[in-house]
């Protein structure tokens, strides 16, 4: 019997305006060990009793979920999106790919993230991210469907020389990304947009090409203004 269990690639993207599906995914880095879940919760119960305590109807509620992963906040990991407070603005929506990738993923359609940072000498500082599934257009709140890949790739932007202020982002999204955080999006030729920074000359490579199933890596330097 084929499981879905192990090592599991995840994915999220940031709805648009009217819960629009994602233009394009943030990777997700391994997560640490056993700390990846799916957590439901059951309907709330109500009886209709009659006289002896019998029950003449039952009726449940729709079960709740939760999804969690936690990451390692190990030198130059960036987190994948930015928080305030462990509040993050906006929904996201997530899939989840087994070890195994023809067995059954997780597609959640809508969801709140929200962040805690913890440390423990064991494992020093971690991320760990929750979302509340909420009701999708249509549809369960979570699907459990084979979860395929295939036709994209992955695009990483390392930013230099910038003090720590540069980001970079895809033409066709709306969110900034720190440097180092990586970008699934379909393959072929993309447009790399750098934020302005005080002083500084944006970086001159601003296209690429995605490739199915690889990662390309831009390196972005900053330069001084004049």
């Amino acid at each position: 019997m084929e499981l879905s269990w192990g090592k599991p690639t995840i994915k999220i993207g940031k709805l648009g305006d009217g819960s629009k599906a994602p233009s394009s995914w943030i990777d997700i880095p391994t997560p640490v060990e056993n700390s990846t879940k799916l957590t439901p919760t059951k309907g709330t119960k109500r009886e209709a009793k009659i006289e002896g305590g019998e029950n003449e109807a039952v009726k449940y509620a729709a079960n709740t979920y939760t999804f969690e992963f936690e990451l390692r906040a190990g030198k130059g990991r960036a987190k994948p999106v930015d928080d305030v407070d462990g509040i993050i603005s906006g929904e996201y929506a997530v899939k989840l790919q087994p070890e195994d990738s023809t067995v059954e993923g997780i597609v959640i359609d809508r969801s709140t993230m929200s962040m805690e940072e913890t440390f423990d000498t064991e494992n020093g500082k971690k991320w760990k991210y929750t979302f509340d599934v909420l009701k999708p257009t249509t549809g369960n709140q979570v699907k459990h469907e084979v979860v395929n890949f295939s036709g994209a790739g992955s695009l990483k932007v390392v930013i230099s020389d910038d003090g720590g202020a540069g980001m970079w982002k895809l033409s066709t999204e709306n969110d900034w990304h720190k440097s180092g955080v990586q970008v699934f999006a379909t393959k072929g030729s993309v447009t790399i947009q750098y934020k302005d920074v005080s002083g500084k000359n944006k970086p001159t490579q601003t296209s690429t090409t995605i490739k199915e199933g690889e990662i390309v890596e831009v390196a972005a330097k900053y330069t001084a203004a004049g």
